[in-house]
């Protein structure tokens, strides 16, 4: 026979466990064979006595079982578990048909029989049947119990949501009653309590009581018993009554006690309510009481404030500044003597533009408070006169508002500062470019450029070497800027990665990526009114640039992990040493990008190509390393200064502080000197033009340092610093260096 397994045939969805019985061992081997084949777990009996002992200590869902064995046969077997494991299934089987029919077996309590002999699928058939039957007796006996489940809670629901009904339908009916009866307590009281018997669990017998001072409002046949539930009624904290609902007979709810949890409360609801009722009568005979004497105390500061009015009038037309007051259609309601003079309106009239640019400004200013409801403060204007400036003013703006913080207009105030601004630009001019040091005609264009884009906020891309100087330019456009007051924040974009970079630009909340435990404020957030420096612009990727370009162009940006778009007023300045139009050309850098960027080029000149300027730095670096070491070196030997007059600089100003701090910390006199520099300065820093200039600049000090990199070959020497032979050999000789070895 084709061995088949359960799975095979059904899938896991029946499983079961079976009891096999029978005393002919051959017939129960085969049957078992034929489980095991269906892949069901089984255990065997050999007759039917035993078969009862394991299921009196086991559990099975069906028992295949001969009919005819000795002791105790099939039927009895079968009677037996009717009575005590009546959840088992039984399949009776026999060879003797003519003696035991199927009508015989199923009537005596069987669920299905088996015919002597049998194959595995009838077995199989069988065993599916019950087992579906019993798997579907058991679907129906959980849906069955979770409908009584769902109709216990629905009744709950039900009973809860009438009880909830009538407590709202007993406060709206109150407060109904309140509404209408305004003052006259009693009506109040009497229909209030009239009410409360419907909110409760037996309205038909509950009785209620509303005592307040010595008077008592009661239902009909008010009777105090032991069945009762209070509620004081209470103003201004004190006990000033109760209310108190009564049955005249003990009776039981569903909490075995005559009141609900919830029907306090809502006692002590209603005397809440009662006691507010109490408080507004007392409260408005209180006001009575005060309004007399209100009268009186507003006639007397009518008075007053007359007299101060007259006193501010006086202030108001005799202070230095404008002053200026508008209501929401901007026609001027007060206008001083100073602010008339700056302006040609009167009272009445409606402030618009249309007249001087001055006054088109002033306008502009309180109609942008009026709409935005925002303060100006300290709003710069200069009122020209031809192609001279004749005076500076601040013009603030502030909604005006009453008591209850309605809009009322708007204030301007118009604050001459033209001698504090002439001083300032004074200021302004001496220390624009304090740390700018140098004179050349590069620097001198710089300069002019500088002064152009102080008063405008438009982008600036600086160019130039490493070393040239691009973040002190920026600290001068900074500071000669009408953004000063406000900071400078600095960003360099080589120094941080792509994910790093654009959290410190535009900040994260918490949560936006790992590690993110808190909000963080971007660099651009905190250039807020100032100006923002990205150095080195030239290495970010291009999804920064594709947020940075965005953000160029309108101003606007979202914190990482936020949706919530953002305004900056934010002047950006970039910086670069890299060649941004060839990084366009290789497809590294964003054209639109560049093209935003490059408003207004600044380069920088390296120091090689303004040498004219060396001796000046030279002073300036020299001053700042004697105080810094506590030295006084004043002098520089002229081989010392032609020195770095030669050199190439390919470090720029920055080689040439770090030049001169090295040869001050060396330096243990008042003169700077050859030995002082670094070493690889005098070896291969000094790379002239022309072969004599060098000669003259060489030290004794550098050849011997050359020579001893070559193992004394004069012609790698030669190579090295670049010399001819025949200027070399003369220098040997002029330091008494001559070499017996030839090249």
């Amino acid at each position: 026979m084709e061995k088949n397994s359960r799975s095979d045939i059904f899938g896991d969805f029946f499983t079961g466990r079976f009891l096999l019985v029978d005393d002919e061992q051959q017939f129960l081997a085969m049957l078992e064979r034929y489980l095991s084949n269906l892949g069901y777990a089984f255990v065997s009996a050999s007759g039917g006595q035993k078969a009862l002992d394991i299921l009196n200590s086991e559990h099975f869902d069906i028992v295949i079982s001969d009919i005819r064995m000795p002791q105790l046969d099939g039927i009895e077997l079968l009677h037996t578990i009717r009575k005590e494991h009546a959840g088992t299934d039984v399949i009776l089987m026999t060879a003797y048909s003519q003696n035991y029919t199927f009508t015989d077996v199923i009537r005596e309590g069987a669920t299905d029989y088996l015919e002597k002999p049998f194959t595995i699928d009838t077995v199989q058939a069988k065993i599916f049947r019950i087992l579906k039957e019993r798997a579907l007796r058991a679907e129906c006996s959980q849906e069955l119990a979770k409908r009584r489940e769902i109709e216990n809670i629905l009744r709950k629901k039900s009973e809860d949501l009438g009880k909830k009904v009538r407590e709202l339908n007993c406060l709206y009916s109150i407060s109904r009653i309140i509404e209408l009866k305004k003052d006259l307590l009693d009506d109040i009281f009497q229909e209030t309590v009239n009410f409360i018997p419907s909110a409760m669990q037996f309205p038909e017998i509950a009785v209620a009581r509303l005592c307040h001072g010595n008077r008592a409002y009661c239902t009909a046949d008010f009777q105090q018993t032991p069945w009762s539930l209070t509620a004081a009624i209470k103003s201004k904290g004190v006990t000033v009554g109760s209310i108190e609902v009564c049955y005249p007979i003990e009776v039981h709810g569903k909490t075995r006690m005559p009141f609900h949890e919830d029907e306090h409360s809502l006692l002590i609801e209603i005397a809440d309510k009662m006691g507010r009722v109490i408080d507004r009568q007392r409260y408005k005979k209180e006001l009575l009481h005060y309004s007399a004497s209100l009268e009186e105390t507003v006639r007397l500061r009518t008075q007053e404030l007359q007299v101060t009015q007259a006193a501010l009038e006086s202030v108001f037309q005799n202070i230095p500044d404008g002053i200026l007051s508008v209501n929401e259609e901007m026609a001027v309601t007060h206008i001083n003597e100073k602010c008339a003079r700056y302006l040609d309106v009167t009272i009445g009239k409606v402030c618009q533009a249309g007249g001087s640019r001055f006054q088109d400004e002033c306008c502009r200013v309180l109609k942008n408070t009026l709409t935005t409801h925002e303060t100006i403060t300290d709003y710069r204007i200069e009122i020209h006169h031809g192609k001279q400036i004749r005076q500076v003013v601040l013009v603030s703006s502030c909604l005006l508002k009453d008591e209850v913080n309605q809009t009322l207009g708007a204030l301007l105030i118009i604050h001459d500062i033209t001698r504090l601004a002439d001083l300032e630009n004074q200021l302004l001019e001496r220390r624009r470019f304090r740390h700018m040091i140098g004179n050349s005609s590069q620097l001198q264009e710089i300069y002019h450029n500088v002064r152009k884009l102080a008063s405008v906020d438009t982008t600036v891309l600086i160019t130039g070497e490493s070393g040239t100087g691009k973040e002190l330019l920026v600290e001068t456009l900074h500071s000669s800027s009408n953004r000063s007051a406000k900071p400078l924040i600095k960003v360099n974009c080589a120094a941080l990665p792509e994910n790093l970079l654009e959290s410190e630009l535009f900040g994260h909340i918490r949560g936006a990526f790992t590690g993110a435990v808190k909000d963080r404020t971007g660099r651009i957030q905190a250039a807020e009114g100032g100006i923002l420096l990205l150095d080195e612009i030239g290495d970010i990727s291009p999804r920064i640039q594709l947020k940075l370009l965005r953000f160029l162009e309108v101003k606007q940006y979202e914190r990482v992990g936020e949706s919530q778009t953002r305004q900056a007023d934010v002047r950006v300045i970039a910086a670069t040493n890299a060649d941004l139009a060839r990084k366009v050309k290789e497809g590294a850098f964003r054209e639109d990008l560049y093209y935003r960027l490059k408003v207004m080029v600044m380069h920088l000149p390296s120091l090689r190509e303004r040498k004219g300027d060396i001796p000046l730095l030279i002073e300036h670096f020299l001053t700042i390393f004697n105080k810094r070491f506590h030295k006084s070196i004043s002098a520089l030997t002229k081989e010392f200064r032609d020195i770095l007059m030669v050199y190439d600089w390919p470090g720029n100003i920055r080689e040439l502080k770090h030049v001169m701090e090295h040869a001050v910390l060396l330096s243990s006199g008042h003169e700077l000197k050859p030995e002082h520099l670094p070493k690889d300065l005098l070896v291969t820093g000094t790379v002239p033009t022309q072969d004599k200039q060098y000669a003259r600049c060489l030290t004794r000090e550098a050849l011997l340092h050359a020579l001893r990199q070559t193992d004394g070959n004069k012609a790698k020497t030669a190579r090295l610093l670049k010399l001819s032979r025949a200027t070399l050999y003369n220098k040997m000789r002029e330091f008494n260096l001559q070499h017996d070895s030839g090249t």
